[in-house]
């Protein structure tokens, strides 16, 4: 192995275009050891620091220890040849981000042509030009340079972006209520983002001491922005329930305020629902949103079919809603569009919302004999299990009276 030098003159400093003033180090490699004395001698008056091997396997030892800012191959050497070593160098990671250039006498096209498909970066015949060989090793340098700093920058922003998904996934899962807080109801649910924080929205509202008002929403789009609505959708669920409001009243204000500030194009979808523990009566109503599934003590089950507008676009929406008495052992299934939609068809295509409705309502009567919470959770891991990807935010909540 060769020696590297170290003193550098001012003079060949102002020959490095890089604005850092860095002292670049380069492994050279050739069997020809004029060669590499000749070469040492220029690289070091043009401001580099040099080490220099004879071989292919002393070059490969060397990288153990040391990792050169770029490096310059013979092609014709013995033990290992200058093409067997950069074929190393590029398929191994701790090395294949150093610039790899050759030097030959050769001219033949198709090895020149063979050396830049392994990844090399430059060819340079021999005899070399000093102001060439100069100006091409400080391009790729400084293109090697540039390549890291950018690394660094998306390495920075990726995790500057999950660092503000985590915490927007955190202030959204604090939006979010937990069904455990409710004893006098017997509900249970499973949010599945797409993200780190998704559109898809649940709100459960203690509106008296025997009323509970229960809502879930979908706000279109699937990117990370559309997360912030969801405050707004808390902010507003909290200011539109009450036990004096009907389901109807709700839905409504809730357009209203939609219209004011959803972003143009955007809109939610959504279905309401308020529940009297001691008369057993249900009051729902639909905007645009799945159907509810309602699973009988009996082992049957039929959806809701109720229509509705969607919310924020027109000042007015028409949105059916229905009353009935539920029965001990009753459930009641709300979600959103994610779950219904995943399910493929016989030719693998989603978006089926009849199918997924299938499924779930079979998933549902073949799984009485589970906890409300468990059931939920089979139908929600099964679907993710079976689907390569899911492409939407996946609300499943359930209430068994």
């Amino acid at each position: 192995m060769g020696h590297l030098k170290e003193h550098v003159t001012p003079e060949t400093l102002e020959a490095l275009s890089d604005p850092t003033d860095k002292i670049y180090k380069i492994l050279v490699v050739d069997d020809d050891r004029i060669c590499l004395t000749t070469l040492e001698k220029v690289l070091i008056k043009k401001g580099f620091q040099v080490d220099t091997v004879i071989d292919g396997i002393m070059a490969l030892e060397y990288l153990e220890k040391n990792k050169p800012d770029l490096m310059l191959l013979d092609y014709m050497m013995p033990n290992m040849d200058g093409f067997e070593l950069c074929r190393r160098i590029k398929e191994d990671s701790r090395f294949d981000d150093i610039p790899v250039l050759f030097m030959s006498g050769e001219s033949d096209i198709q090895r020149i042509t063979d050396c830049f498909k392994i990844g090399a970066g430059d060819y340079i015949r021999k005899p070399f030009n000093q102001a060439e060989l100069t100006a091409r090793l400080n391009t790729h340098l400084n293109l090697s340079r540039n390549k890291k700093t950018l690394r660094d920058e998306i390495k920075n922003i990726k995790t500057y972006l999950q660092d503000m998904q985590l915490q927007i996934q955190s202030g959204q899962q604090g939006l979010l209520a937990d069904p455990a807080q409710f004893k006098d109801l017997n509900c249970a649910m499973r949010f599945e983002p797409i993200l780190e924080a998704g559109g898809d929205y649940y709100d459960i509202i203690q509106l008296s001491d025997t009323k509970y008002g229960i809502l879930v929403a979908d706000v279109s789009g699937h990117n990370l922005g559309i997360s912030y609505l969801t405050g707004a959708l808390k902010a507003l669920t909290v200011s539109f329930t009450n036990e004096m409001l009907s389901v109807e009243e709700t839905i409504f204000m809730l357009n209203n305020a939609l219209c004011k500030f959803l972003p143009l194009g955007e809109y939610v979808t959504a279905v309401y629902m308020k529940y009297d523990i001691e008369t057993k009566q249900v009051e729902i109503i639909n905007a645009g949103h799945p159907n509810a599934l309602i699973q009988k003590a009996d082992g049957s089950n039929e959806y809701l079919e109720l229509t509705g507008d969607v919310l924020g676009i027109h000042d007015t929406v028409q949105c059916q809603s229905q009353v009935f008495n539920v029965e001990p052992g009753d459930q009641i299934y709300l979600f959103s569009d994610g779950l219904t939609e995943s399910y493929p068809d016989e030719k693998g295509k989603t978006g089926s919302r009849a199918i997924g409705e299938s499924y779930v309502a079979l998933k549902m009567k073949n799984n009485q004999e589970l906890s409300l919470q468990k059931r939920i959770d089979h139908i929600v891991d099964d679907l993710i299990h079976n689907m390569k990807t899911i492409d939407d935010d996946i609300v499943l909540l359930g209430i068994q009276f």
